[in-house]
């Protein structure tokens, strides 16, 4: 689950984007997360993602995400223009799929509902392409923990 797409970024950016981080995760205390329905984007007749959307923690995963959002664009990383919303990526498709098709497998898996699970810290990969598809390096991670004040000084 993304939180925010930072892009290219150098060495000397990675001190602010963890203080940002290290801010919305201090905002709140870890929550409980459902997954409960699917989607695709952009839509049905372009389907270029499938999504898993949230039956619960969808306010908090938003908050976290406008605080983050906001301490970034406070230093000049470009803010995104189109709303934030939670979902879980599950596959990216290379060529589109006829809208008829998308249509019966979300139809078929619209009730689908997976056990809760904990939200309890926030992470910054470093995605790398290859050949062989991406490579995610883990660069840092974030506790959530309520002990901070949701503010980047």
């Amino acid at each position: 689950m993304t939180l925010k797409f930072i892009g290219e970024a150098g060495d000397k950016d990675l001190p602010l984007i963890i203080k940002a981080m290290d801010i919305a995760a201090s905002s709140r205390d870890s929550f409980r997360i459902k997954y409960s329905s699917l989607g695709v984007f952009p839509s049905l007749y372009k389907a270029r993602v499938i999504w898993a959307g949230l039956k619960e923690g969808s306010s908090e995963l938003q908050n976290i995400a406008t605080i983050l959002e906001n301490s970034l664009a406070d230093h000049c990383f470009k803010p995104e223009k189109r709303q934030y919303y939670p979902h879980l990526t599950l596959g990216r498709l290379r060529f589109p799929i006829p809208e008829n098709r998308i249509r019966t497998i979300i139809d078929k898996e619209k009730s689908f509902t997976t056990s809760d699970s904990e939200a309890d810290k926030l992470l910054l990969f470093n995605s790398r392409l290859s050949r062989q598809g991406p490579l995610y390096i883990q660069m840092h991670q974030s506790i959530l923990s309520n002990t901070g004040t949701g503010e980047l000084v």
